[in-house]
Order: C-alpha cells, then structure tokens, then sequence
C-alpha cells in the first residue's frame, strides 16, 4: 500500500512556519544585552596605574580629603587610595591606631609629629618598629629635642634624607653634633629659630653628613663670639656637598663669618642673606662665591655700598626688596651680572625709569622683575614687559 503524501498544506503548520516574533526578539535582545554587558564591563576595567593617575586629580595643594568618600565606594578604590598617601601628621588622638595605619598606608615616605604633645622620645622609638620608608620627619615646634628618639629612629629606620627641627628651644650644639653622627644620609636640614645653635651646628652637619646640600639656619645664634666657638673654627675642612645655605635673620652674623663659610663651602649656589646687619661691607663676600646662581639680600642694610670690579656670569636670581638701592646701584648690578633671570626690587623707592633701563640693557636674559604695585610708574612697567617680551622672542 502506497504512503499518502503529506499535502504541501500540511507543512505549513504555524508552529513551524511562524514562530513567536516576541520571542524571538527576547532572545535576541537578551543575547546582545549579555554582550554588551561583557563589552561594558571590559571597558571599565582600568590597571590601578591609571586609576592612580586619575585620583591624583583630586589631591588639591596636598590636601586628599576627596579619598576619603572614594574609598567607601569599593575595595578595589580603598586599595588605591591607600597607595595614594605618602604623608601622615600624628597627634595625640592617633596615637593608638598606628598600628593599623602604618598596615593599611604601605607607602608613607613623610611624618609630622610637630604637634604631638606627649613623649617624643617614646614615639619615635615605638615608630622604628614599623618597616617603613620615611624620607622626611617633621619633629617641628617642640620644647625638647628627642635625641634618644631619633636615635632608635635612624637605627632602624635609614631611609631619612629630610629634617624639619626648626624651633626647638633646649636645643644646642651638642644636640646637632650629636645626631648628625647617625643621620648621616640627611640631604635637608632645617634648624631655623634654635636660638642656642651657632656656627658649630653648622659644620657638623656639613662633617658629618656628606650628602647634605641644604642647610637652613635661620634665626640663630651664627656668628655670636665665644672662646668655644673659636677654638673649634680652626681646624674647617672643605664641603662642596652643601648647595644651598639659608641665613636670614641672623643678628650675630658678619661678613667675616661669611667669607670663612666661603673658604669652607665653594660650591654653593644658594645663599639667603635676608634681613641681616652687613653693613660692614657686604659685596666683599660675594665674589668669593663663583657658582653661586641666588642671592638674597631682601631687607639687608647697605647694599647701596656697591663696588666690586669682577663680574658674576652664573647668578641668576637676584631678590634687594626693601634694600634702598637706586639707580646707580641698580645700574652698577646690572654691568656685573649680566646672566640675571630675575630681579626683585620691591619697595625699592628710588629706582626710577633710568635704573630699569640700564637693567634692560645690560641684562639680555631677564625673565622678571618685580616692583610693588603701589608706586610703579606706568613707564617703568612698560620698560619690563618690553624688555621680558623681547627676550622670550628669542627663545621662539
């Protein structure tokens, strides 16, 4: 018996034919969603490198409080935020989580301790537990010199390179010889308003710590004479490690002791002279400093006493404000130092047009100088910005 054939008809049965439009599209929709999904999720993917760079952004003048609500947000944040910190200010009320602090900021390179009120000495000691890193330390603003501390510190911990002990009053010279014995990397120092350290300090540092390229002693007792101090001058050796020398504000300094420093010191570049007494000559010490590059002599008195037959080719910022130069002064500068980049004579009343000119014309690199807006003459001001307009031409 013959099959009957299936009619044409019966093939197209709807179930076969037309299939659910909705359906379909659901699959469909759901499949490029998935995939979408997949491609999105790839797309945010960033390395924490880049995630870093980003966050930077939000760090505003060392200020990272913005973090603080990024790190909520996930884990894979709170991560890189935490790599994110690299200084930590310890007060008294943080005193107990430093454990879980120096655990969850593996990167610390700076501490400030300058306004923890408790003892100094035991938390330096309980600090040089830790593995860290430190580069700079902050002991700032404090009544007692933890010399104990800073000990354990340095023993363990041999990556510090800066110091702030600036206005410690016990402190004194046998303190600064003392601990530059085992701080030996110190590249900065800064021992400013230590009203008992003189010249003694000073080279011990420089003796001791041979890697030591900037010194700021301001506000002390440099120059002040004593038997002590004379005896221990004699025997200076030569210290081309020190670059740069801060000595504002020094009432004992003279410039006998500069010029001694200068014997001492031939590779400096830096000298900050600002707000200090020379009145015994105080252009004689200049020439003794051939790579000196800046110079400050803000609120010096006597600057007008200008004469000096060499010349200084690499000083290149040169800061009088509130020195009383004039014209002639101003002009004499200008012939002995021709590389100038920059020259500030604020409250300098008696330079006029002819001063500013004679600079102009005599210094061809000039990138600034700086009045006070207050009693500027128009004339003058256009002189400046002709003279900075046509230097930075050159350069184009």
């Amino acid at each position: 018996m013959k099959r009957k054939r299936k009619s044409s008809r019966e093939n197209l049965r709807p179930g076969k034919l037309f299939r659910n439009p909705l359906k379909r599209k659901k699959i469909r929709t759901s499949f490029k969603s998935s995939q979408q999904f997949v491609q999105a999720e790839t797309c945010l993917y960033l390395p924490d490198d880049c995630w870093e760079i980003v966050f930077r952004f939000l760090i505003i003048n060392g200020y990272n409080s913005c973090l603080k609500s990024l790190s909520l947000v996930s884990k894979h944040f709170l991560s890189v935020t935490n790599c994110l910190l690299f200084s930590l200010t310890i007060l008294d009320q943080t005193r107990p989580f430093l454990d879980r602090l120096f655990k969850r900021f593996t990167y610390l390179n700076s501490l400030d301790i300058s306004e923890y009120d408790s003892d100094l000495d035991m938390l330096l000691c309980d600090i040089s537990c830790f593995p860290l890193n430190i580069t700079s330390l902050n002991i700032c603003d404090n009544r007692t010199f933890p010399s104990n501390g800073l000990q354990a510190f340095s023993q363990k911990i041999t990556t510090l390179t800066s110091l702030n002990a600036s206005n410690i009053y016990s402190m004194d010279d046998q303190h600064a010889a003392h601990f530059s014995l085992f701080l030996t990397n110190l590249v900065s120092i800064n021992l400013s308003e230590c009203s008992y350290l003189t010249e003694l300090s000073l080279f011990s540092l420089v003796k001791n710590c041979p890697s030591l390229s900037e010194i700021k002693m301001e506000d002390t007792d440099i120059g002040k004479e004593n038997v002590e101090n004379n005896d221990s001058m004699m025997d200076i050796g030569i210290y081309p490690q020190l670059k740069s020398l801060y000595l504002g504000d020094n009432l004992w300094l003279s410039v006998q002791k500069i010029i001694m420093f200068a014997s001492s010191i031939p590779s400096l570049q830096l000298l900050d002279l600002n707000d200090c007494d020379l009145s015994d000559g105080i252009w004689q010490f200049v020439r003794r400093f051939d790579m000196i590059t800046h110079l400050n002599l803000a609120s010096c008195t006597d600057v007008n006493k200008f004469k000096m037959n060499f010349v200084l080719p690499k000083l290149q910022v040169l800061d009088l404000a509130d020195t009383g130069v004039d014209d002639e002064t101003v002009y004499a500068i200008s012939k002995s130092c021709p590389g100038l980049l920059e020259l500030l004579l604020k409250y300098c009343y008696y330079v006029t047009e002819k001063g500013v000119k004679h600079v102009v014309e005599n210094c061809k690199q000039l990138r600034k100088i700086e009045f006070s807006d207050f009693y500027v003459h128009d004339t003058i001001r256009e002189l400046a910005m002709d003279a900075l307009f046509a230097s930075v031409l050159k350069f184009l």
